[in-house]
């Protein structure tokens, strides 16, 4: 089962930033689980979570395709997005993107500081 965990950073004494794994993030039985000490702030993120994941049936993920010539001049750049469910190997990226500036306890979760792990 890959893991997607959830660095927090507060600030310390003398500016010191503090980093901590806050929270484990994972699909199980095609749900999202959120484990975490700060439980009342876990509780918040997986129902944000699941709430988008009934709306729409999966969680949206950004990707763009470009275009080049011969010379590798970019002739055309597009993004869009596509829906992933549960069962797709690329959800967990899904999952990443959808999670943004969220408070445990005293840390802050940034988007892009998450580690991946497989257990």
């Amino acid at each position: 089962m890959k893991k997607i965990k959830l660095v927090g950073i507060k600030k310390g004494w003398l500016g010191r930033k503090i980093e901590k794994v806050v929270a484990d993030v994972y699909v199980k039985n095609g749900k999202i689980v959120v484990e975490s000490k700060y439980k009342k702030d876990a509780d918040k993120l997986q129902k944000e979570l699941n709430k988008m994941l009934a709306n729409k049936g999966g969680l949206y993920l950004k990707k763009s395709r470009e275009k080049r010539d011969k010379s590798g001049e970019l002739l055309e750049h597009v993004q869009y997005i596509v829906l992933k469910k549960p069962d797709d190997p690329e959800f967990s990226d899904a999952l990443r993107s959808s999670i943004s500036h969220e408070e445990f306890g005293d840390y802050t979760i940034y988007p892009g500081i998450f580690r991946d792990v497989e257990e």
